[in-house]
């Protein structure tokens, strides 16, 4: 599993090492420990993790966790350039 360095680990009391976003177990493995230490929201602070989690939103709202994501379609637009301008034209 790649991960990265993760400073704000040392600011919190507990602590998770994740797959990065673009590993396919980011999402398995999130939703995991969600479970396991009872989250009931994610956040999302790194613009390659929305997709992923756009996609496996209904796998996490099952499990009654709430991730503050836009829809697929939207992301799906609003991150690649070229969709983006022809959208807005």
């Amino acid at each position: 599993m790649q991960t990265a360095i993760r400073p704000g680990k040392y600011l919190a009391k507990a602590f998770e090492t994740i797959p990065l976003a673009t590993d396919p177990l980011f999402t398995e493995t999130l939703l995991a420990v969600c479970k396991k230490r009872d989250i009931h929201m994610v956040l999302p602070l790194v613009t390659r993790e929305l997709i992923p989690l756009a996609m496996h939103k209904k796998e996490f709202e099952t499990a009654g966790i709430k991730i503050s994501v836009s829809p697929l379609a939207s992301l799906e637009i609003a991150n690649n350039k070229s969709r983006l301008y022809e959208f807005l034209q």
